[in-house]
């Protein structure tokens, strides 16, 4: 099953990242095309950044956490699409 933005998930195993095996993570992004998942980002408390990780590394809790934990959504902007390219407006 497809584990989802903001599911807490566990590393059942890395060996790329041995040191994160059995730590507890939410996943804040995910690399995928039409047909797979290709990796999952997942951030750990107390980091500054997140580690990517392969599907087959990582196992879902079915657990979620609220987005509000990492982004404030009262800070918005709007943003105006001309053609490819994008401005800020007011």
């Amino acid at each position: 099953m497809k584990i989802g933005f903001y599911e807490r998930v566990i590393i059942a195993e890395s060996d790329r990242f041995p040191e994160y095996v059995g730590r507890t993570g939410v996943v804040l992004g995910i690399s995928e095309d039409d047909t797979q998942v290709h990796s999952y980002s997942v951030f750990f408390t107390g980091e500054d950044e997140g580690v990517s990780f392969l599907p087959t590394e990582v196992k879902g809790t079915g657990e979620f956490v609220d987005r509000s934990q990492f982004y404030d959504d009262a800070d918005r902007i709007k943003v105006r699409v001309e053609g490819e390219d994008g401005s800020i407006s007011e």
